[in-house]
Order: C-alpha cells, then structure tokens, then sequence
C-alpha cells in the first residue's frame, strides 16, 4: 500500500514504474527484484541473491488529483498506463453521517445532517470552478470533534478553521457564507457579524535614565601608552 504517491520524487516514480511495467528493480546493493515472468526469462543468467516476487503480489496506490492545493506530480500522467485507476469520490450523504457520528455523540442529529448538506454544496460549487479548496469529509469531522470538545461553540465558531482558508478572498468567503447559511448555519462566529479582530501589544516599560560607564578622554589630552620593542630575527 501506497500512500500519497503524487508526493514521491520523479525517480521514485520512475524507479517503481520500471518495477510494475517491467517486472524488475536493481537494488542497490546489486541485487535485483524480479517478477516471476522476468526470472523465468533470465534463464542461466538469473543469481542466487535475486529476489523474486510473488505471483499474488499487488500494489495499491493512492495518490492526489494533481494541481492546488495537494501540489503534487501527475502521477497518473508518469504511471496511469501500469495501474488498473479509479477514482475515489466523496462518500455519499448516509455514509458521511454515519463516519461523523462516532466524533460527536452529543452533537444533535440536525447539526450533522447541516453540516453534510453544506459541504455537499461547497463540493458542488469546487466542481463548477467557484471554489478553488476540494473540502472533503476531513473538514466535516474537524468541525464535529470541535462541536463535541467545546459544546458551547457555535457552529459557526467550529467552522473557523475550515473557513478561514478562504478569509483573504472576499468572493470564495461569500460563496461559503452563502452555502452555509442556505443550510441554516451563520458562518461567522457572532451571529453573522465579523468577530473583531484583537491586537495584543506588549507590555512598556520605562527604561531608567542614561549613565555613562565607559568613554573615551578628552581627544585634547595626550594618552600615555606604555611601548614595548623586540627585535625580530628572520629565518630562510
């Protein structure tokens, strides 16, 4: 198993297609993994320290569409033609429900079914080019561990760290507010007013007044420096 493969340097990537398309990778202690097919047709040539694959040996890759804002490598593009792809989508409305109920027992029922319709919406909007951000069910459970944690919170305040993503980008934060409040949830933490935002400054202190400690004498003044002479001898 595979995990993040769009991550994975151009030779690592290079190295394990060379491996699943033909059947064999060079170690790099000069050893090398071949499958079953390659062994069989290295013949007299194939060593005793080679390592042969088994038949019933699978790899399973998982890795990001490329592109914002996984920024990865296209590792369809480099490795698409040695694997058998498919495309995971989101889970739908019932199994969204029933991955966030384990995180926010106490959460009501109604604020889990809101919370799915509006990242439903949000994904809607990523795939017609409104929003740039893919929000996945990741989001979803953030904000119910969020929800359970500090029951005192409001949804809106629980979206926070999802929402601020997209705080700097006055369009993409209307576009949020608009789906969420089309599901009956105020995205903003203080009814729908923009919480204030709070500068802190450190504390000042008065500094005492200046003393010199240091300084040189009066330029006018003649300095009495103390001289030393040793005579040097040069060596060939």
């Amino acid at each position: 198993m595979l995990d993040e493969a769009d991550k994975a340097p151009l030779e690592v990537v290079a190295v394990l297609k060379s491996l699943l398309a033909d059947g064999q990778m060079l170690l790099s202690d000069g050893r090398r993994v071949l499958s079953p097919e390659a062994a069989a047709a290295e013949g007299s040539l194939l060593r005793e320290e080679d390592v042969i694959i088994h038949d019933r040996f699978r790899v399973l890759t998982l890795a990001n569409r490329p592109g914002f804002p996984f920024l990865g490598n296209d590792f369809f593009r480099e490795c698409g033609t040695v694997f058998a792809a498919h495309v995971v989508d989101n889970p739908d409305a019932a199994s969204q429900l029933e991955l966030m109920a384990p995180f926010g027992t106490s959460v009501p029922p109604h604020v889990h079914r809101r919370i799915v319709g509006a990242f439903d919406e949000l994904r809607c909007l990523v795939r017609d080019g409104l929003l740039a951000y893919p929000f996945s069910v990741r989001e979803q459970v953030s904000v119910i561990k969020h929800l359970q944690a500090f029951p005192q919170d409001s949804v809106g305040q629980a979206l926070g760290n999802v929402a601020s993503f997209d705080a700097m980008d006055p369009v993409a934060t209307e576009q949020l507010r608009s789906a969420f409040a089309r599901q009956g949830i105020a995205l903003d933490a203080a009814g729908g007013a923009a919480p204030a935002l709070t500068v802190e400054l450190a504390r000042e202190v008065v500094l005492p007044a200046a003393q010199p400690v240091d300084g040189r004498r009066d330029s006018a003044a003649p300095l009495a420096c103390e001289v030393t002479s040793h005579e040097l001898k040069a060596r060939n």
